[in-house]
């Protein structure tokens, strides 16, 4: 399963449940303080609970094989370019790009200085959670 498609499925079910969760607590203090404010206390609620329901999904969903390859050739090599990884796993270079940055995204990578001088930094403890996650769901 794609990242994008693992994305998307955690935004929606994220969205669902924390415009519920948001709404009956935005409905419940709006009665209380005002409209106005119960909605936007309400909206930041459920943008914040769906946010959190959205980065659990996404964390239990794992990474797919070309992550992880993108991951251990980081490792082997801090400074390779998107276009090396690219010829590499045998993929387009805005692939990689657009995996690099859901990387970066959920921390699992970081990058150190320039975009030509700098290097990769792998998360390691995020690397043993993925694996740790792999192993455990078979």
């Amino acid at each position: 399963m794609s990242i994008q498609i693992r994305d998307k499925i955690g935004d929606k079910i994220g969205d669902k449940i924390g415009d519920k969760i948001g709404d009956k607590i935005g409905n419940k203090i709006g009665d209380k303080i005002g409209d106005k404010i119960g909605d936007k206390i309400g909206d930041k609620i459920r943008d914040k609970i769906r946010d959190k329901i959205r980065d659990k999904i996404r964390d239990k969903i794992g990474l797919n094989e070309t992550q992880r390859k993108i991951i251990a050739l980081l490792s082997e090599n801090p400074k390779i370019s998107a276009k090396a990884i690219a010829e590499e796993i045998g993929i387009a270079p805005r692939s990689v790009e657009t995996n690099i940055t859901l990387l970066k995204k959920v921390k699992m990578i970081d990058r150190v200085g320039s975009p030509r001088g700098g290097h990769w930094v792998v998360n390691q403890s995020k690397q043993d959670e993925d694996t740790q996650e792999r192993k455990k769901n078979g």
